[in-house]
């Protein structure tokens, strides 16, 4: 049996040389993880921010309301609105994401369906609204008690591919509490 010896020069070769350059490389790669994690809980929570403008809505005759409320997405890659509450005097018959500018709701219209077809919402299937997009949800509510309407807030139940689900007060989106006056004014509520 032969017996192998190592020499220095063999171990020498084995162990790392200082490189500044590789030192300056993972210190500002430490320093970009650092910073990118600071602005992770604001990019990756699932969230909706509202638009200037605050939305409109309409009567349709066989009974629904339709509200329309400006969105931007504030989470990357995208959210997901996966459901709008119902609240206390109202149901949500549905929800849909329209892209681009606010659209104009039509006067008197007949029906839900002349109203999702007029402002482009009536085969929308996508309910994602991507970081930086702007966007128009429309909700179609059924009003059910006007005395119970005094919540001004809309819930909704989003997702994000790195946050999770949550639910979001939407202060900003149009509900039927919103215009009460305006409910009573248009046979709503009698």
């Amino acid at each position: 049996m032969s017996s192998a010896t190592v020499t220095d020069e063999q171990l020498r070769a084995l162990v790392p040389v200082r490189s500044t350059a590789r030192t300056v490389v993972a210190v500002v790669l430490v320093l970009a993880a650092l910073v990118g994690a600071s602005f992770a809980p604001r990019l990756l929570r699932a969230d909706v921010l509202p638009s200037q403008s605050t939305g409109g809505w309409v009567r349709t005759g066989d009974g629904a309301v339709v509200a329309t409320s400006e969105v931007s997405g504030a989470t990357w890659p995208w959210a997901r609105i996966d459901g709008v509450a119902t609240q206390p005097g109202a149901e949500v018959i549905g929800w849909w994401i329209v892209r681009g500018p606010s659209p104009q709701l039509p006067e008197d219209p007949a029906t839900l369906d002349d109203v999702l077809t007029s402002v482009g919402a009536r085969d929308a299937t996508n309910h994602r609204v991507a970081y930086g997009e702007h966007a128009v949800v429309v909700v179609a509510w059924r009003v059910t008690d006007c005395e119970q309407l005094q919540v001004d807030v809309t819930r909704l139940e989003l997702s994000a591919p790195f946050a999770g689900r949550s639910e979001q007060e939407a202060t900003m989106l149009m509900s039927p509490a919103s215009d009460l006056e305006g409910l009573q004014q248009a046979g709503v509520c009698d």
